[in-house]
């Protein structure tokens, strides 16, 4: 029996006015005797779909290893305030931003449990934060770049993650210059330390490579990021791009205090483990809970509104910072 793949080829070409793209078919051959107005049908929705095409780009970045808890929570703010911008602006729109691991802060000195690589999920509600701007954990960043590289008809799976752009950013050395702070950045000479030195998350996967370092003085906000990502970036966004920003901590807020960045640090709540462990220790302890004290506090922190007649605990938190400042005071 002669195949009738040739057919039905045909009728689908009558079916329909507009030119067809073979490639864009969504069916096996045999699913056209089944259903071929579908099959036709869905060769329509794929150029459609294909013309409305958004890349993916990945934005990681680190921050310097001496750096704390605080400060690095404090430079997420800078990056996702950034983040919920880039996403706005065409071609950026289905950007991700990658969240490096906490792994064996200086200030941490408990020796009995591990310390290595934690997810950010081990301290805040991810889905809290991804009502501000779009995240995701360092581990599934791994596992999207591993089904993107094997997938689409790819034979051969990509033995490792690659990236792009990776740009390690310092201070200028005069940064009043004439005595006025001015927003800039400029490509300096990589030293040979600096171009072998990997970024430290990345160690997580067994093999990664760069295509592009840059060395770059920077001074000025986060948006700047914007501007030296298309200078340095390619001309037409690829289908994946990812970008990593060393030493993120260089980069300044936006706007200190204004709506995004409370917006931001209010989406930052701790995760539901950690609320519930310190709930029983206030209550254990204080014999203090959100009900005793007034404390109101929706579900979600978009549902937050101004409220004074909270009362709170007795008893007082107080913030003692690191070791060496008390034994420097």
């Amino acid at each position: 029996m002669k195949s009738k793949w040739p057919l039905v080829a045909l009728v689908c070409l009558f079916l329909r006015t507009e030119a067809i793209d073979y490639r864009s078919w969504r069916c096996e051959p045999y699913e056209f005797f089944l259903d071929f107005y579908r099959c036709c049908s869905e060769s329509k929705l794929s150029e459609r779909s294909e013309s409305s095409w958004t890349p993916t780009t990945y934005v990681l970045y680190e921050v310097n290893p001496s750096e704390g808890f605080n400060l690095r929570r404090d430079v997420y703010i800078r990056m996702a305030v950034f983040m919920r911008g880039l996403r706005r602006m065409p071609g950026w729109e289905n950007t991700k931003l990658v969240l490096p691991p906490w792994s064996e802060l200086h200030h941490w000195r408990s020796n009995t449990i591990n310390q290595r690589n934690l997810t950010w999920g081990h301290f805040f509600d991810l889905e809290s934060m991804r009502k501000f701007t779009e995240v995701i954990e360092a581990e599934q960043f791994f596992r999207e770049f591993e089904r993107w590289s094997t997938g689409n008809g790819r034979h051969e799976a990509r033995k490792a993650v690659s990236i792009n752009e990776y740009y390690r950013l310092t201070h200028f050395d005069d940064m009043f210059e004439n005595g006025v702070f001015v927003d800039k950045f400029e490509q300096t000479p990589c030293t040979k330390a600096l171009t072998k030195d990997a970024p430290g998350f990345m160690r997580l996967h067994a093999t990664f490579e760069i295509d592009e370092f840059y060395c770059v003085r920077f001074q000025g906000a986060a948006t700047l990021l914007y501007s030296m990502f298309k200078k340095f970036g390619p001309e037409k966004q690829p289908e994946i791009r990812t970008i990593f920003v060393g030493n993120a901590e260089v980069v300044l807020h936006d706007h200190w205090g204004n709506v995004d960045y409370w917006e931001a640090r209010r989406s930052m709540r701790f995760s539901k483990t950690l609320v519930s462990i310190a709930d029983e220790f206030r209550l254990h302890n204080f014999n203090s809970s959100n009900e005793r004290d007034r404390v109101q506090r929706p579900a979600s922190w978009t549902d937050e509104k101004p409220y004074r007649k909270a009362k709170g605990g007795d008893f007082l938190c107080a913030h003692l910072r690191r070791a060496d400042f008390l034994y420097g005071r």
